[in-house]
């Protein structure tokens, strides 16, 4: 009785062993990919935008390509609109190692590695090829690396987001004076609160699914944004002035978090590389070849257009 006892349970043994070894458990291996215990493991890709926005279409192309090439193993879960928080609530989720990625500013990236403000100088770049050659820098790596490392978020591809103009309710700006007293909403970000005051308005910051309510109920006299952004959000119905300031090419990121991108398996994190910026590459091309069609647009809405 005692020597099947002992049977009983060198098998039970050999049994679980065998179990612990299929999920990678045996030699004491805690580097086991996401996939393995979560299946399918899921990532949820935020953005302030509509639906309608060529970020949430990115977003879309991002999820149809990751899934189809992964057989379904790694989903991508889109969230618009700020469903998720603002991009600075985005960042800390992805900092703090959570399953999100997002679209978000390099105003954002600026909090946690000084350097990426450079990006946002008024009047920094003529033309996007002139801020490819500043991403594409050895510069910009390290900065990357900082980032990685210090703020555990890694950016996966930079995208033109357009160029920003301002846009007023019942005032024209052809000049950075015309702007006193004036309150203009910007992104809760240094460079664009230290540039609107600059020109003599007062910033007022917001998230930007809010501005619409906020021009109805005159709690602010205008916003600063690409055309196609204006256009997307209905703006034009409650603002008269289009001023072409051209004040800010706007690059973008799309970024999630190191935890969750170094436990992915090496075929995932290059399939999400990979896709993202395809997805990135095709959202500046659209957004570049739209811009003069979307101003063409917002003449035909009877806003009065100033150059300033």
């Amino acid at each position: 009785m005692e020597k099947v006892l002992r049977i009983s349970i060198l098998c039970f043994l050999v049994v679980f062993l065998l179990v612990l070894s299929a999920f990678g458990f045996a030699s004491g291996n805690s580097g086991t990919s996401v996939q393995e215990l979560n299946n399918p493991f899921v990532i949820k890709f935020g953005h302030m935008n509509s639906i309608e926005d060529n970020v949430h279409k990115a977003g879309l192309m991002i999820k149809e390509n990751v899934e189809n090439k992964t057989n379904g193993a790694f989903k991508i879960e889109i969230f618009p609109s700020g469903q998720l928080g603002e991009n600075k609530e985005v960042l800390e989720q992805a900092r703090l190692g959570g399953n999100i990625m997002g679209q978000v500013g390099l105003g954002n990236i600026e909090e946690y590695i000084p350097n990426f403000g450079i990006f946002l100088g008024p009047f920094l770049f003529n033309n996007w090829e002139e801020a490819v050659k500043l991403i594409n820098s050895d510069l910009v790596r390290e900065w990357e690396r900082e980032l990685e490392e210090k703020a555990g978020i890694i950016i996966l591809a930079y995208a033109n987001f357009g160029v920003r103009d301002l846009y007023t309710v019942n005032k024209p700006v052809r000049k950075p004076e015309d702007t006193k007293g004036l309150k203009i909403r910007v992104q809760p970000v240094k460079m664009y609160t230290e540039m609107i005051k600059s020109m003599g308005a007062t910033p007022t910051p917001m998230p930007w699914p809010e501005v619409y309510s906020a021009l109805a109920q005159k709690v602010i006299d205008g916003a600063e944004a690409p055309p196609r952004s204006m256009l997307d959000q209905r703006h034009y119905e409650l603002v008269k002035y289009f001023n072409l300031t051209d004040h800010m090419l706007d690059v973008t990121v799309f970024a999630t978090s190191v935890q969750v991108y170094n436990r992915l398996k090496p075929e995932y994190q290059e399939i999400l590389k990979s896709e993202t910026l395809k997805a990135a590459d095709w959202m500046t091309n659209e957004n570049m070849e739209s811009h003069e069609e979307c101003i063409k647009e917002i003449e035909k809405k009877e806003l009065l257009l100033f150059v300033m």
